[in-house]
């Protein structure tokens, strides 16, 4: 039976990496009109000496974007944001449809340990997140795992909390296969011991780091719990399928959002759009501290050109009506997606010739749509946030690596908390698809998108859930071909960081800059890791400013945001990674060690837990585990 469609606002909308935008060229354009230099945000208060403020200059709009223009302001800057949006706000911007209902770029989750995000939302005086929610796993076989907000649950030392209190929620998975996982404990306490440790698992698939090498007694998880749990969540969580993933980005994600500590699966939601629930108020904030003129949309940054020492640099940006703006700067920010970047890297002769930013073109990315539904009848889902994958989506056996991610908007977002009561909306239940990995249904059209979030998504996840005779009122589907960075294997050495060699007055951020060994622990594609970024580039450019002894004014300012650090490693855990560094680094260098540990490779396996024929059992008996849920097998 086909879905009645109604989508008078669903015309495909195209953002950065679209398919039809026509391709940057290899060199600057030339401006369409006569270039004028553009008027820049200034602060009302001029400078009390003969020394000026310095001026920054803020390519992005986003999470890093923001982060540096806000940091920046706080260290006395006289700043200006550039963002090819009309109105900024990078990935998280949202839009309205033409009947007037919210749409966003995908629904995107903020976990325990976003400390820094969590201190924006206090310094603004907002309070925009849902409480913590339980999330399930969905396969062609139906429920895979729930998890349980662990944060209520009494505090175990890490990773026996999360094991024991997610086994009852498996419904498929043996006990067996659950433990096969014990063996990347070697990896997680040696990938990121040094930098050389981390490029060399960097090089490496997370697919052939987690599957093991059984031939060279190199353990790993079992094939049943890669491809029923590992594969599927690395997609949702870094939007690609594990042999494509780099194992040394994979494992910081791994860690940092499961068993670095009992909690850190938390997830939490936005009420309403990211937009309007946190960028409209700091936008607000932005500009009544620097000036109304800060932020300015619809201009896309085409070239930057630093210029001689001493000398300040200069931004063209292209404005929508097709004038070339010239905006000066003492420094420069680039804090856009990866795509953006490769562009204005490739078109600014003095950042092409940059050993350090040579590796930005080679960076890849993924795919990712955004469907949303408003439909004519009540959906109520058993979890308000979930995640699928291995589906054929579209009846595409090659789409069984699309994962993605699916949301109960009537339960997270108070705008439609009540609309399935409200006698003047024809809409009864919101719902969010997003698929990642995406490439596969990227080609289909929107109603053939809509139609597949809902009967192959929807109904094949939770049967039953969607009425056979519901009409889509309204829809949007999102596409953004290329948009998202991907992790792939040897991506690292890739990878810009903040100070950029050679450049003086230079600086990046976003979730695509250096991450490894002494870098912040908000790692992937982290919205923690964006705002991280900008407000590490903002204190970069201050430091830079603070060491030209004469030249600013720098008594202008308050008191900049203090970046937080994720939780350090429990005891425990720091001191197995102490001791395997120094295994480590005695195999490096002592020749009879490495003999010892290559002659000794392929003995006899370790009787973890669980396994058949192991003397110690797995969960231990009488552990008070929470109730299980309906349909567990346990």
């Amino acid at each position: 039976m086909q879905t009645p469609l109604a989508l008078p606002s669903a015309a495909r909308v195209h953002l950065r990496g679209s398919p039809v935008r026509a391709p940057r060229g290899t060199g600057p354009s030339r401006p369409s009109k006569p270039w004028v230099r553009a008027s820049q945000g200034k602060r009302s208060t001029a400078s009390s000496s003969s020394r000026p403020y310095p001026k920054a200059c803020v390519i992005g709009g986003g999470w890093a974007g923001f982060g540096a223009a806000w940091q920046l302001l706080k260290h006395g800057f006289d700043v200006t944001l550039l963002d090819s949006s009309p109105d900024p706000g990078g990935l998280s911007a949202g839009w309205r449809t033409a009947n007037g209902r919210a749409v966003e770029a995908g629904c995107k989750g903020f976990w325990r340990h976003y400390g820094n995000i969590d201190a924006l939302a206090d310094e603004l005086g907002i309070s925009p997140f849902t409480p913590y929610t339980s999330s399930a796993f969905y396969s062609p076989k139906g429920k895979e795992v729930e998890a349980p907000v662990l944060g209520d649950l009494p505090r175990l030392p890490t990773p026996f909390g999360t094991l024991l209190y997610t086994s009852p929620y498996f419904t498929h998975l043996s006990v067996e296969d659950r433990v096969s996982a014990l063996p990347l404990a070697v990896d997680l306490l040696r990938y990121n011991a040094t930098k050389e440790s981390y490029l060399e698992y960097d090089g490496r698939s997370a697919r052939d780091v987690f599957l093991g090498d059984p031939s060279v007694g190199r353990l790993g998880a079992s094939e049943a719990l890669y491809a029923q749990f590992l594969a599927p969540i690395l997609c949702a969580l870094m939007f690609a399928p594990p042999e494509e993933l780099s194992a040394a980005a994979a494992l910081d994600v791994l860690y940092g959002y499961v068993l670095a500590h009992q909690d850190d699966f938390d997830v939490r939601w936005c009420k309403g759009t990211i937009a309007e629930e946190i960028f409209l108020p700091w936008a607000r904030e932005i500009s009544r501290v620097g000036g109304s003129d800060v932020l300015c949309g619809g201009r896309r940054v085409q070239t930057v050109e630093l210029g001689e020492p001493g000398a300040r640099a200069r931004v063209t940006a292209t404005a929508a009506n097709g004038t070339s703006e010239i905006y000066d700067a003492d420094v420069v920010v680039m804090a856009t997606g990866v795509g953006a970047a490769r562009g204005i890297v490739a078109n600014s002769p003095e950042l092409s010739r940059c050993p350090d930013l040579a590796g930005i073109k080679d960076v890849p990315s993924t795919d990712v749509i955004a469907v949303r539904l408003f439909l004519d009848k009540p959906t109520s889902l058993p979890n308000t946030s979930n995640v699928f994958a291995g589906f054929a989506l579209g009846g595409d056996e090659d789409a069984k690596d699309v994962a993605g991610t699916f949301f109960d908007l009537c339960a997270l977002h108070d705008e439609y908390a009540d609309v399935a009561a409200d006698p003047t909306d024809d809409v009864r239940a919101v719902v969010e698809v997003d698929m990642y990995n995406a490439g596969a249904v990227l080609g289909l059209t929107d109603a053939e998108l809509v139609r597949v979030a809902l009967r192959d998504v929807l109904e094949g996840c939770v049967p039953g859930v969607v009425p056979r005779d519901v009409r889509v009122v309204d829809s949007s589907v999102l596409r953004f071909k290329g948009g998202v960075t991907k992790f792939a294997p040897g991506t690292a050495s890739l990878l810009p960081k903040t100070r950029v060699g050679g450049l003086d007055n230079f600086f990046v951020a976003g979730d695509y800059v250096w991450q490894g060994p002494d870098s912040h622990g908000a790692r992937g594609l982290s919205q923690e890791k964006a705002l991280v970024s900008g407000l590490c580039a903002a204190d970069a450019a201050a430091e830079w400013a603070r060491r030209k002894t004469g030249r600013f004014d720098m008594s202008r300012g308050g008191k900049a945001s203090v970046i937080r650090q994720t939780a350090p490693d429990e005891d425990h855990v720091a001191a197995a990674k102490a001791a395997a560094r120094a295994v480590d680094e005695l195999e490096r260098s002592n020749p009879i060690a490495r003999l010892i540990k290559e002659t000794t490779t392929g003995g006899g396996s370790f009787p973890f837990p669980g396994a058949p024929g192991s003397p110690f059992p797995f969960p231990p008996p009488g552990f008070p585990f929470p109730p299980p849920p309906p349909g567990s097998t346990r």
